[in-house]
């Protein structure tokens, strides 16, 4: 039986592969070290770098070794965008109020938690092969992402934003105020967007599971523990919040 030899496009794809994925392990290191000199580490970013590591190290190695599959991409953006979210979060803690770059990064710090996570449910959706368990799943898929999408834009076109609950409430330089979009990014129809979508993603998930077998059910045995994992980061980090006020 003969075997075919790997194409140039195949050997350009892998090599660019490698390279994007030694990219993407060293911009998390990178925001790792940059968390871990701007924080404290007793507090809840410490719950939230240590619960994006294996999206980063994980994506870092799929995206290097499977290029063409979307999950080590999305598994990448989950880690990135959460890890720079909180990196932000702490520089718009600490900015003057009259620092000029203080409402866009009270904008990003508002926000970057909505985008995370809809990268996050996509990633379940996905998972592990980069398709839909089944194409009746595009439809449920499509309305995942035009809540997102509309979660998104009701916090992003606010006519103030925060960073988290600390930070000072500033004008936000994209808000809509001129049509009345919002008043602020109020979190209960986001949520609302958002409960809706992980309840999808998770049905998706729980069809894909039951069907699986071998390798692709063991795969998915350790997804079933990456989101738990996220949330016993964020869990650990608010036993931990008290002990902020000795750094």
């Amino acid at each position: 039986m003969s075997t075919a030899r790997p194409t140039t496009r195949d050997r350009s794809s892998a090599w660019v592969g490698r390279l994007c994925g030694w990219a993407i392990a060293g911009l998390g290191t990178l925001l790792l070290l940059l968390g871990a000199l701007t924080a404290s580490p007793f507090t809840e970013s410490l719950g939230l770098r240590l619960a994006m590591l294996p999206w980063v190290g994980v994506g870092a190695f799929v995206v290097a070794t499977r290029p063409r599959n979307p999950v080590g991409w999305l598994f990448s953006a989950v880690g990135l965008l959460w890890l720079s979210g909180d990196l932000v979060y702490e520089w718009a803690l600490g900015a003057s109020s009259t620092d000029p770059l203080l409402p866009w990064a009270s904008l990003f710090s508002d926000i970057y938690w909505i985008p995370g996570l809809g990268l996050l449910l996509g990633a379940v959706m996905l998972f592990p092969a980069g398709s839909l368990p089944t194409p009746r799943w595009r439809p449920a898929f499509a309305l995942v992402v035009a809540g997102l999408v509309l979660a998104i834009a009701r916090a992003a076109f606010a006519t103030s934003v925060q960073a988290g609950e600390l930070g000072p409430i500033v004008d936000n330089p994209i808000g809509l105020s001129a049509v009345g979009f919002v008043s602020s990014s109020d979190e209960e129809p986001i949520l609302l967007y958002l409960l809706a979508a992980a309840i999808t993603a998770l049905a998706s998930f729980v069809v894909r599971f039951r069907r699986s077998t071998g390798t692709e059910r063991q795969q998915l045995k350790w997804m079933a523990l990456a989101v738990p994992a996220m949330v016993a980061g964020w869990v650990l980090a608010g036993f931990l919040e008290p002990w902020k006020v000795l750094a």
